[in-house]
């Protein structure tokens, strides 16, 4: 009887551990890489930061819920850029669309910005993005 006890107890353990298991892999991070990059030949300002975000835009007139960050310190280096992302799937819905948007200010002063949607994640779209920005001095 000690016997059976003894098996039911580490059968539930290790049920317990996959199922835990599981549950880290559903809510660990995925990564949304890309590069982000501006049509005009020039080289970026000094002092530029360069802001990147992973946004929910499914809803229409409102703010896109911000899932996502990344400040990158160029220091020198010019575009393109490379950019990463990281998010919890647990975050995702299927039925929502994200997208990513960058900007880059200079001296705190908003230089480039996104003007298109670059989706990603869902509805067929990759993990991946090709940011393009345009100035707006």
């Amino acid at each position: 009887m000690n016997t059976v006890r003894t098996i039911i107890f580490i059968a539930i353990i290790a049920l317990l551990a996959l199922g835990f298991y599981y549950v880290s892999q559903q809510a660990g991070p995925n990564v949304v890489t890309g590069t982000v990059s501006y049509m005009e030949d020039v080289p970026l300002p000094p002092n530029s930061v360069v802001e990147m975000r992973l946004l929910n835009v499914s809803l229409i007139d409102v703010e896109s819920q911000v899932l996502s960050e990344q400040t990158i310190y160029p220091n020198g280096k010019n575009m393109p850029l490379p950019f990463s992302l990281k998010y919890r799937a647990s975050n995702i819905d299927a039925s929502s669309t994200y997208s990513v948007a960058a900007r880059v200010l200079v001296n705190g002063s908003l230089a480039w910005v996104t003007t298109q949607t670059y989706p990603v994640i869902t509805n067929g779209y990759p993990m991946t993005a090709e940011v393009y920005m345009t100035d707006v001095r």
